[in-house]
Order: C-alpha cells, then sequence, then structure tokens
C-alpha cells in the first residue's frame, strides 16, 4: 500500500459505538458540575474535594459551590462581566478550583501563568486576553506588578495566601461576600463560550493558548460517565481521587 494510500484511510475506533450513545447536555460546566456534586451530596459533603499538600489547604465538597458562588458575586461587584478574563499567577491549587468556578458564572474565563515566566512572555499572555482582573500572590506580586504596570489599561489587583499591597484579598471575596450580586441569571452559551484558556507545554515554542468551551469540559465529565451515582454498590465502598497539577485541564474536572 502506498504513502498515499495510507493516508486517506479512516480507521473507526472500536468504541465509536459507544461514544455515540453519550447525551451532552447543552447546560454550563459550572451548572453540570454543581448537578453531580449535588447528586452526590450525601456521600460526598464531608469528604475533601481539592487538596493543595504543599500549603496544607483544602476545600470540602460542600464548600465548591457556596465559595464559586461568592465569589462570582464579589466578582460582579468588581465589575467582572461576560467576557472577561481573569489572569492568575499563583501556586494556590485548592481556593483557586472555587474561584475559577465562580469566574465562570460570571460567563468569564481564567488563564494561568507560570509563575516564574518571562516578563516579555507573561505581558504577551495578558494582552492577548486583554486581563483586567489579575490574582497574584506575595512570591508572583513583584513581576505581576510590573508587567501589568506596562499594560496601558487600568487593572485590578487580587491577592491570594498573603497581603499585596493594592491588592483584594480573594479570601475575603470567596468566604465573606454574602453572594447578592450573583443572580444565576447569565447567559451562557456552552457552544461558543470559553471558560478557560489553557497553555501549551512550550516544548516547541513559547506557550500557546488553547481556548475550551463549556461544552468541551461538560463532554469530558459526560463521557466519563457523569452525573455518577456514588451510592451504587460498585461505588460505596470506594474512594477515587484524581491528582493532577493545577495547571492541567483536568484539573477543572
Amino acid at each position: 500500500m502506498s504513502p498515499v494510500e495510507v493516508g486517506t484511510q479512516v480507521f473507526r475506533s472500536p468504541f465509536a459505538a459507544l461514544a455515540e450513545e453519550i447525551v451532552i447536555p447543552d447546560v454550563s460546566y459550572p451548572q453540570f458540575l454543581f448537578q453531580c456534586i449535588r447528586k452526590n451530596m450525601k456521600v460526598l459533603q464531608d469528604r475533601v474535594a481539592v487538596v493543595d499538600a504543599v500549603r496544607d489547604q483544602c476545600l470540602m465538597f460542600k464548600e465548591v459551590e457556596p465559595l464559586a458562588k461568592q465569589f462570582a458575586s464579589a466578582l460582579t461587584k468588581k465589575g467582572f462581566g461576560k467576557g472577561e478574563v481573569f489572569f492568575y499567577v499563583t501556586y494556590n491549587a485548592a481556593l483557586l478550583y472555587a474561584l475559577q468556578l465562580g469566574v465562570q458564572l460570571c460567563g468569564g474565563a481564567t488563564r494561568g501563568c507560570f509563575q516564574k515566566e518571562e516578563s516579555g512572555e507573561l505581558e504577551k499572555q495578558m494582552r492577548e486576553t486583554k486581563s483586567r482582573f489579575i490574582l497574584c500572590e506575595p512570591e508572583t506580586a513583584e513581576l505581576v506588578k510590573m508587567v501589568s504596570g506596562r499594560l496601558g489599561w487600568p487593572v485590578i489587583l487580587f491577592s491570594i495566601d498573603g497581603a499585596v499591597e493594592g491588592a483584594t484579598a480573594v479570601e475575603e471575596m470567596a468566604y465573606e461576600d454574602d453572594g447578592s450580586a450573583y443572580d444565576g441569571n447569565v447567559i451562557i452559551d456552552p457552544d461558543e463560550d470559553v471558560l478557560f484558556i489553557a497553555s501549551t507545554s512550550g516544548s516547541t515554542g513559547h506557550p500557546k493558548g488553547v481556548l475550551h468551551t463549556h461544552r468541551n469540559m461538560v463532554a469530558l465529565l459526560a463521557s466519563a460517565g457523569a452525573p455518577i451515582d456514588l451510592e451504587r454498590p460498585v461505588f460505596s465502598s470506594e474512594s477515587r481521587r484524581q491528582i493532577v497539577p493545577v495547571g492541567h485541564q483536568h484539573f477543572l474536572v
């Protein structure tokens, strides 16, 4: 068989038939994720959802939705709206999970950057996403302030895991906001609206941003069988965890 003939062959996956049976709900990612958690709240509520082992922090399943909605409210009060990008440069791997969901509830997207990135590359990523809402921590604050100061437009700084001069602590926003500014009426198009921008590994050059829509993530969960009933006998005696770095796409799952 010639190379041309090889190149024109189409091979059908043995799992194609299973994929055809998957129903992908036409909802936003946070809405579907919360549905999955609520369905199993009896089992999950007092269990750990995400862990930041380095900083000895964690979130319980029962905290995820309330914190996300309270942060969405606090962000709304800061002027964050649909189509905005929430840019972060932090090592945090626990509360950040709920913060990203809060951003997505507002119809926004998130993008994270390597904590020790070159200033030129960081500026490029901020400009590409037209970021006005930027999260840092004490260790990354100097770099973030220097770069954001060169953008030429006003930015709102947020801090996590420690005070940063001129920045609002996200812990106060997520844990203390009354939730009044988030009404749940943000219209999200799962097929078109971006919820996060993942960076490529940079193995062949500088990292590139890859857009992921709400439907992408809902489809990923649905293809894994979500929403799963954890009270079924097959799950009742098992505990399952997924351990991935905060920058990995599956972190959002």
